[in-house]
């Protein structure tokens, strides 16, 4: 589905949901950007259905933000590799 936006009277688009998105979250778009599927019937993006839940969906990565490496586990006080009890998973390499 195509989407057009209006910014300071200016209508643009349309433009895939998706690349409304990637302008509300790069910041090109505020959250008070009104929006429209028709060009006649416009909303402020967050009262539309699942968009800003998009926006801020930080469960997929995007390529300009990779996910952090693992905390390695902290060593045990008497000096050894880990203070954790045997047999216990740790995550990573």
């Amino acid at each position: 589905m195509s989407w057009y936006y209006r910014t300071s009277g200016v209508i643009q688009g349309p433009v895939e949901r998706e690349k409304l998105v990637e302008l509300l979250r790069n910041g090109t778009l505020t959250p008070q950007v009104e929006v429209s599927e028709d060009s006649s019937t416009w909303l402020i993006a967050p009262q539309v259905p699942g968009l800003m839940d998009q926006v801020f969906n930080t469960n997929t990565p995007s390529p300009a933000s990779p996910s952090p490496a693992p905390t390695p586990a902290p060593p045990a006080p008497d000096g050894s590799a880990s203070a954790l009890p045997p047999n216990t998973a740790v995550a990573g390499p």
